[in-house]
């Protein structure tokens, strides 16, 4: 091998010489040199990443749930705000809890709707993991945005959910308040609320540790 040949090589990774190499039979230097060029300008040149195929199908969720969002809404405007037995059924054996949550808006959902939520959705026969992403994601996100004191109806769907599910209240409920930037005296007066009339003194020290 010439001069400027091994100079070229030897720029080269050993791993990928090896790789070349890795056959029994003559090859010349020609050859050696046209192969390394081509693994290097691959390796530098990758081909664009093919769509993932889960891409696809996320998408296509996003729209099923948009649309779902739509129609159990609508239901419950027809239905004196009754929730449709299919849709609580759906969010109580759904494998996509919290994708189902999101595609169906539950964080948006008018005031007046959330008592019949937590009554129907986050129920004991739940796991605690279950009722806690319900709870994140119909209750956290009304509290936490409060300005100002929080309406009866919301107080006592919270107080109501808080005497069934003390500890997925104390998880996903108060202790993200209590590390939210906008904790103000809003939320802070349903958190003593829960003290004083739901938890017990084991929940209490536990948000206290």
């Amino acid at each position: 091998m010439n001069h400027s040949t091994s100079l070229e090589c030897s720029s080269l990774d050993k791993s990928q010489f090896a790789s070349v190499l890795s056959f029994e039979g003559f090859v010349t230097e020609c050859e050696i040199l046209e192969n390394l060029k081509r693994i290097k300008k691959v390796e530098e040149n990758p081909p664009p990443p093919k769509k993932k195929k889960r891409e696809r199908i996320a998408n296509e969720d996003q729209l099923e749930w948009k649309e779902l969002s739509i129609k159990w809404k609508k239901t419950i405007q027809q239905n004196n705000r009754e929730i449709p037995s299919e849709f609580v059924s759906l969010l109580q054996q759904t494998n996509q809890l919290e994708d189902a949550c999101m595609g169906l808006e539950l964080r948006n959902v008018e005031e007046e709707i959330i008592p019949l939520l937590c009554k129907q959705i986050i129920i004991p026969e739940l796991s605690f993991q279950r009722n806690g992403i319900l709870i994140r994601q119909i209750l956290l996100p009304k509290v936490s945005s409060l300005q100002q004191a929080a309406s009866r109806s919301l107080l006592n769907s919270i107080i109501e959910t808080a005497k069934e599910h003390p500890k997925s209240i104390l998880y996903s409920l108060v202790f993200p308040l209590l590390i939210h930037s906008d904790f103000g005296s809003s939320q802070n007066e349903i958190v003593n609320r829960l003290i004083k009339d739901c938890f017990s003194v084991d929940i209490t020290l536990m948000m206290l540790e």
